[in-house]
């Protein structure tokens, strides 16, 4: 073996290298837009506990949210259910957002938080 060589198999290299190129084509077909929250509920019954002992029935919990964005795309008009976890802001109803999609599916869509 060639000393600090790459290890790997031909095979296992060209499917890595391939993977990559398949990576960074569906990054250059995403396009942005932006859309409007029609609806927003939260999931009550989906609650994440934040500590591990409890005081109450509701002691810090945190619920996702599933809210409606309205957004178009070349003239056609998309409105898509998403979740929001806990982890995130979420936008109230008439709040714009940022949106990330496929151009060759411009029915697949995710918000842009932060951006």
């Amino acid at each position: 073996m060639p000393d600090g060589g790459d290890h790997r198999g031909g095979a296992a290299r060209a499917e890595e290298e391939a993977a990559i190129k398949q990576r960074r084509e569906r990054e250059a077909v995403q396009k942005r837009t932006r859309g409007t929250i029609v609806s927003a509920r939260k999931q009550w019954w989906l609650k994440i506990n934040t500590k591990a002992f409890r005081t109450g029935p509701l002691d810090r919990a945190k619920f996702p949210y599933v809210v409606r964005v309205q957004y178009e795309v070349d003239g056609i008009s998309f409105c898509k259910t998403k979740w929001i976890g806990t982890a995130y802001p979420v936008p109230k109803v008439g709040d714009r957002v940022e949106l990330v999609y496929d151009e060759a599916k411009p029915g697949k869509v995710q918000i842009v938080y932060g951006g």
